[in-house]
Parts: C-alpha cells; structure tokens; sequence
C-alpha cells in the first residue's frame, strides 16, 4: 500500500518492480486525493478550520496530518506517471467504491438482501470505477501495472 510510504511511495515502487519478473503483474492500492465525504469534511473544518478545507478541496492541498504516519493521496494523473517512472505500463485503474460509501452502510444492508439488486450494484461499480472520471472518487484507487519486459529496474 503505496500511501503509507509517504514521500517515499517512488522509492518503494521502485524496489518492488525491481524485484518484480519481467511482464509481471503489480497491483497497488492508494489512497485517493478526491476522496471527500460531507460528513469528513465537517470534521475536518471543526478540526482544522474552514481555510484549511478550502484549500485542500479548492486548491488540491492535503489537510494537516496529526498523526505523525508517514501517508499520502494520489490522484489518477500520478498513478499514470508512477507507472511510467517505474517502468510500467498500466493495465487498468479503478476506485475501489463510487456508490457505496461508508454512510451508505444502512441502505447497502438493505440491498444485499435482494440479489438481484446486489449484483446490479456490484455491477454499476465495476463500471463506474472505471470511468476515469469516478476513479478518484472512491476510497482508493486500485491500479494494476504490468512490468515492460526489458526493465531490470
């Protein structure tokens, strides 16, 4: 997981697809920088003010992290470069949610209870995760990656 290495995710993905075969398969799962939900973001003002939010919302900057976990959020345009720099080629990019969020949890219950309604969810998501301009909108981005042959990096 990509996101918890922080500044150092090149650096981590660089050492992995060096140990990686030649056309091997790499998938990766990030933490997405347009994951936003009401319900977080009023969190994040009553924690780090209203500027704060405004500029990560408006202005793609990353709220503060108290945490002292080293961490960060990519957007889809940089899962593309990553795969690039490390000598990859990417096979497809999806979120991992677009529909279903966490608040969701109640009316989700509901819906797997009736099946075809169910599968029809799982569907939709598929899809819609894949639409490169949902990809951001899940939790995380899930990416898969192929190793280009002649990289021995």
């Amino acid at each position: 997981v990509l996101s918890h290495c922080g500044e150092r995710a090149e650096e981590a993905a660089v050492e992995v697809v060096r140990v990686l075969r030649p056309d091997g398969i790499l998938l990766i799962s990030v933490q997405s920088t347009q994951n936003y939900y009401l319900e977080f973001m009023l969190e994040q003002v009553d924690r780090y003010g209203l500027q704060a939010v405004n500029d990560a919302i408006l202005h793609g900057k990353q709220l503060p992290d108290e945490s002292e976990v080293a961490w960060r959020a990519f957007s889809h345009d940089e899962i593309e470069s990553l795969a690039h720099v490390i000598g990859c080629e990417v096979v497809c990019i999806s979120a991992s949610n677009v529909l279903a969020t966490i608040e969701n949890i109640p009316l989700l219950e509901k819906m797997e209870r009736n099946p075809r309604l169910w599968e029809a969810l799982l569907r939709w998501e598929e899809h819609l995760g894949q639409v490169r301009g949902n990809t951001e909108r899940g939790a995380h981005i899930i990416a898969v990656f192929r190793k280009n042959g002649a990289t021995d990096r």
